[in-house]
């Protein structure tokens, strides 16, 4: 994996493992509030893309791009399901653009995927 794909990858497990850590981590600046259901649905996104984060670790070609296809699935699935929430407007516009941000990044590293010289 390259350095690039290796950063955008920690970034996205280090974002993960820190929602399980601390919910308040998404919940605050998008004003979800804090409740124990609030905390449990967070958390169960961030296992979620932990499990997405490990899973482009430890693929690499098809397996890979597959995996990165489905990190992207997720992500605009959750900017379309914040975008359509009752969150405040300003809540729901930081949702959306977090989401729509590691669609972005994870992008990338799919173009990257793709991009990279196949190894023998």
């Amino acid at each position: 994996m390259t350095w690039p794909v290796t950063g955008f990858v920690a970034a996205t497990a280090t974002y993960a493992a820190a929602t399980l850590v601390r919910p308040s981590v998404l919940s605050g600046p998008v004003r979800l509030g804090a409740s124990p259901a609030t905390n449990a649905l967070v958390r169960a996104v961030g296992v979620r893309d932990l499990a997405s984060g490990l899973a482009l670790v430890a693929t690499s070609g098809h397996a890979g791009a597959a995996a990165s296809a489905v990190r992207i699935g997720s992500d605009l699935g959750d900017a379309v399901v914040f975008g359509l929430s009752d969150l405040p407007a300003d809540g729901r516009r930081k949702a959306v653009c977090v989401a729509l941000g590691w669609a972005a990044l994870n992008g990338v590293v799919l173009a990257l995927r793709l991009g990279a010289p196949r190894r023998g």
